[in-house]
Parts: structure tokens; C-alpha cells; sequence
């Protein structure tokens, strides 16, 4: 479960998993990635992100924030052992270039 820390749109976020190699010092290895859908949250909303299949749903809680509920779809367990590390990326300021396929000499 993760906690919105201030207002802003969760498609500007990915999360990742990965491993660590060592302690607090985690591999460049990327083995899934889920994109989060378009959907504005308010600080102290809570979102949770569950690695099988599901509806997506959202909660009002008692305290006026939102709750929301993912599901990546996939049919295996990302989190396999206690190795593994959730990576969240701000992506809003990502820059996407094309690549060209045939280079012309």
C-alpha cells in the first residue's frame, strides 16, 4: 500500500520490481512493469497495487480520502522472495524519442 504524499495524476507513475544485490542497493534488472492509469489523487489517499487479476476499484474511507485498488493481471507472484524491491518512477518529465528503424549510410 502506498500513501499520495500531494495531489497530482497517477499516470505520471510506473512501478517496477526488481531485486536487491545487496542491502538498500537494488539490481538494474527490471522484470515487470505496470503503468498506472490515468486518475487524479489526493494527498493521503492510499493506493494499492496487487500483482493478479481483478477489478480495479475505489473506496471512500472513513477519514475522507480515497482508497484505490489495482490489479496488474498477471497469473504469477512478482513478489517471490523476501529479495525482491518495489521501484515507483515519476515518469511526468519523461522525454519519449522515436528510434529511427533503418539508417540510411
Amino acid at each position: 500500500m502506498m500513501e499520495v504524499l500531494e495531489d497530482t495524476n497517477l499516470i505520471n507513475y510506473i512501478l517496477r520490481d526488481t531485486t536487491y544485490l545487496r542491502s538498500n542497493v537494488i539490481s538494474n534488472t527490471w522484470v515487470h512493469t505496470y503503468e498506472f492509469l490515468k486518475q487524479t489523487v489526493n494527498k493521503g489517499d492510499k493506493v494499492i497495487l496487487f500483482t493478479g487479476e481483478g477489478l480495479n476499484k475505489e473506496k471512500q474511507l472513513p477519514n475522507g480520502s480515497t482508497e484505490y485498488t489495482y490489479y496488474w493481471g498477471l497469473d504469477i507472484c512478482v513478489w517471490n522472495n523476501d529479495g525482491d524491491a518495489a521501484v515507483l518512477y515519476e515518469i511526468s518529465d519523461w522525454q519519449h524519442i522515436p528510434v529511427n528503424k533503418k539508417i540510411e549510410a
